[in-house]
């Protein structure tokens, strides 16, 4: 660090912190669209479970409509899965087994449970509802579960986060530039004043009069002293020299 130039040197300090706070918006941003994608996924799957539940009470357990169908199809850019349960656990409509919960079973009064479990060696999200429905003159609480694979989730996820990332890194590096080029034409009078003192001869001990910034003031002020102290030396010694 002490052989940096000072150049770079308060670029450093300067794009440490800044660096440090873009990682951390970079972080929050990242959990935030994790949230949001969850949450309109979640939406998403209760919409479909919704209209599911719907079409079967008013059928009597016929198959969807055309428009449930295309629902199904693509909901989230992804096909969504249905299985449909009678108020005694016997198979209605839809895919035969649903995904089971894998930190554990689930509570099983609840009316919504959202979830994430494997499918086919698939991590999918998924959602149970419960609601009430008549199939076959069999009326009571019957049992939706809708569920969806995660990659798509995952990919939308991954597509936001890099947009984040990119667009710091960008401005990261714009105000990198910035700095640079800022610093190095705040030091130019720090380096006119290095080419006004190496410029000087060794019988030219006149005060420095440069502008320079207030920081550096108190620098050149020592050194004008020290050249009026040397100045005035030398004036003795010549006059003491010619005296003798």
């Amino acid at each position: 660090m002490k052989r940096l130039s000072l150049r770079v040197r308060l670029t450093l300090i300067i794009l440490g912190p800044l660096l440090l706070i873009s990682i951390g918006v970079g972080v929050w941003e990242f959990l935030d669209a994790r949230r949001t994608a969850q949450e309109l996924f979640d939406r998403s799957l209760l919409a479909t479970a919704l209209a599911i539940e719907r079409e079967i009470s008013i059928s009597g357990g016929e198959l969807p409509s055309q428009r449930t169908r295309d629902l199904l199809q693509n909901t989230s850019g992804a096909q969504v899965f249905y299985h449909v349960s009678a108020p005694d656990g016997v198979f209605v409509k839809g895919y035969a087994t649903p995904p089971v919960r894998s930190a554990g079973a689930i509570n099983l009064n609840a009316d919504q449970v959202f979830y994430n479990a494997k499918y086919l060696g698939r991590q999918v999200r998924a959602l149970r509802l419960r609601g009430e429905a008549e199939i076959d003159d069999l009326s009571g609480i019957y049992t939706f579960t809708v569920w969806q694979n995660i990659t798509v989730r995952n990919r939308i996820l991954s597509q936001l986060t890099l947009r984040t990332f990119t667009v710091i890194a960008s401005l990261i590096a714009s105000v990198a530039l910035v700095v640079w080029y800022g610093v190095g034409f705040g030091l130019r009078p720090l380096l006119d004043l290095q080419q006004a003192i190496s410029q000087r001869s060794t019988n030219d001990l006149t005060p420095i009069r440069r502008p320079v910034p207030v920081e550096v003031q108190g620098i050149v002020s020592t050194l004008n002293g020290l050249l009026t102290q040397v100045s005035e030396e030398m004036r003795s010694r010549t006059a003491f020299i010619s005296n003798a």
